[in-house]
């Protein structure tokens, strides 16, 4: 199955959160990757627990991403901002 590719727009679209997963997918790192980061307290994006869940604020994923700014980004452009975070691939 191929991994989804994430835009602006359709991150914005998310809301104010969203789950860990779905943020994962966005950073284009695994689930169980996520998942051992936040428990390492080094995922990128500030994590909230919430009862049993992790919950991602949109904002900080925007802001990750260099796309706060509703003009600021293309699809490219998140993309290579993923790479220079060092992220791995585009």
């Amino acid at each position: 199955m191929a991994k989804q590719v994430w835009t602006v727009d359709e991150v914005r679209k998310l809301g104010v959160a969203t789950d860990l997963a779905t943020a994962a997918s966005v950073l284009q790192i695994g689930r169980t990757t996520a998942y051992g980061l936040v428990k390492a307290g080094s995922f990128p994006v500030k994590v909230l627990r919430i009862g049993k869940s992790y919950v991602v604020p949109v904002e900080g994923l925007l802001t990750v991403l260099r796309a706060a700014d509703p003009a600021a980004a293309s699809p490219a452009e998140v993309g290579a901002a993923h790479v220079e975070a060092g992220n791995g691939r585009a």
